[in-house]
């Protein structure tokens, strides 16, 4: 039972990368407490998506295809719809995005749905892609206006470089895995959120002060660090403060952290001053930190982190580098 909050939680893919994430996440995972909404111009690639519900924007645009590739049409038809998105998204408490950006329908589309909720006072939390650097300027610059659009709108933005999935993971990884990759970010973002608002914990974060933290636009680093022991904490949260796969961002600069710890069993008082130190080192002593803590005996692992940080300074330059 979602206790915190009668609206429910929204998790929203646009375009095709970004349906057929949603795809991904809710086969892998039921989320009670969130619902899937997938929007797209192309009527087929909605047929059989398994989201909750979906929204085929555009149809008298696009004539129920797709968005060509225009970043341009992706925009119109989602104005077109502007009706149907509203009515489908003004009962959430909080929003996420998703979209891979370089393309027609999530890279035009998703700054529009990012509008129409902040018009109902919602909070948005958009994930994005980039395209691979061998994908080409055009893509590149479709990406970097699309993310720049998209910036006026959201609360926190989380950038994901394809280029970076390369470098990470080497180049014999096969495609589907790396973008598993990719997938699992954003599935850890969704459990490590669903758990830390829908339970009551020894230390209790509830939506409002979800708000708060976010209530700043900037960029964010979100994420969970995952402990077999309690000995290897900070290892897991260093390398998820320095995760190699999000666009590069000072998060010395955050405004705003959410920390919710879960352990299997009581957690050791030094334990839980270590958690807390190595993130408050590395962000701003004037950033707003919120901590809450859970006892869950039936997590996988000894101590699962999960972190948010937000309020980082938007990039004023290109924040997408193309590499030749």
């Amino acid at each position: 039972m979602f206790i915190t909050d009668s609206k429910p939680i929204l998790v929203i893919g646009v375009g095709g990368c970004g349906c057929s994430t949603l795809q991904a996440l809710k086969k892998k995972h039921d989320f009670a407490e969130i619902r899937f909404l997938a929007i797209n111009t192309d009527l087929r690639s909605l047929r059989g998506n398994v989201a909750d519900d979906t929204i085929q924007i555009g149809q008298s645009l696009t004539n129920n295809l797709g968005a060509g590739a225009n970043p341009d049409v992706g925009r119109l038809a989602a104005i077109e719809s502007e009706a149907e998105i509203s009515k489908a998204i003004e009962q959430a408490s909080i929003i996420f995005m998703t979209a891979g950006m370089g393309g027609g329908t999530g890279t035009g589309a998703i700054s529009e749905v990012a509008r129409i909720a902040q018009n109902h006072n919602i909070p948005v939390i958009a994930l994005v892609t980039k395209p691979f650097s061998f994908e080409g300027m055009k893509k590149a610059r479709f990406a970097e206006d699309g993310i720049n659009a998209l910036q006026q709108y959201c609360n926190a933005l989380v950038v994901l470089p394809n280029d970076r999935l390369s470098k990470v993971l080497g180049g014999k990884v096969r495609l589907i895995d790396a973008f598993k990759i990719s997938n699992q970010l954003l599935l850890d973002t969704l459990s490590g959120l669903s758990f830390m608002l829908s339970v009551t914990g020894l230390i209790n974060i509830d939506i409002s002060d979800f708000k708060t933290v976010i209530h700043t636009q900037g960029f964010a680093s979100v994420g969970m660090a995952k402990a077999k022991n309690a000995s290897d904490i900070e290892t897991a949260i260093n390398r998820l403060l320095d995760n190699p796969l999000v666009e590069n961002i000072d998060i010395s600069s955050a405004k705003g952290a959410i920390i919710n710890i879960v352990s299997q069993h009581e957690l050791a008082l030094d334990t839980y001053h270590l958690i807390g130190n190595i993130i408050q080192q590395r962000i701003s002593a004037e950033a707003n930190l919120i901590v809450g803590l859970t006892i869950d005996p039936t997590i996988k692992n000894a101590i699962e982190v999960f972190l948010l940080t937000t309020g980082i300074a938007f990039n004023p330059k290109p924040i997408l580098q193309v590499c030749g």
